[in-house]
């Protein structure tokens, strides 16, 4: 089994998803994970030596999208190369905890058998996969976003309370 966790936001966020992820190791020993995260976090990665780390350049990609000193292709470039390696993966899972629109489109792009957290599809509509993250879509739509709401539902989500 091949299992993505997409966290692109700050470092605390991706701390804050470490104990998911240590849940998905005893769950599933034999899984290859797989972790996508801002650059920024790169400095977690010989903490957590069981997952298998990828980096997203967000600053880069915004550059991108609003400097006259660069090109908008080299963005759209960037973050098709992203694409296209992920997909050679085959991820059976993937995971959403970010839950914005550039997760949501980015994981969209990223093939998986089946998908938990935002993913937004080429009409823009979200959809947060199984019925338990409904929650967190609500409390989204008002602006009153709690991150601790998503670490609490994956763990059912994934089977990890047995």
């Amino acid at each position: 089994m091949k299992i993505l966790v997409v966290s692109l936001l700050r470092i605390g966020d991706v701390l804050m998803a470490l104990p998911m992820l240590q849940g998905l190791r005893q769950a599933h020993p034999g899984a290859e994970i797989h972790l996508l995260v801002n650059t920024t976090a790169s400095s977690l990665a010989p903490l957590v030596d069981f997952v298998r780390w990828h980096y997203f350049d967000r600053s880069n990609l915004q550059l991108g999208l609003g400097d006259y000193d660069h090109s908008l292709f080299d963005s759209f470039h960037k973050l098709s190369a992203t694409v296209d390696n992920l997909n050679q993966h085959s991820f059976d899972l993937l995971i959403n905890v970010t839950q914005n629109r550039l997760s949501g489109w980015l994981c969209s792009a990223i093939h998986a058998r089946d998908k938990i957290g935002l993913i937004i599809d080429r009409n823009g509509r979200g959809d947060t996969g199984p019925p338990g993250l409904t929650i967190s879509m609500i409390v989204l739509e008002r602006k009153t976003w709690n991150r601790f709401i998503t670490v609490t539902c994956f763990p059912t989500e994934l089977g990890l309370n047995q």
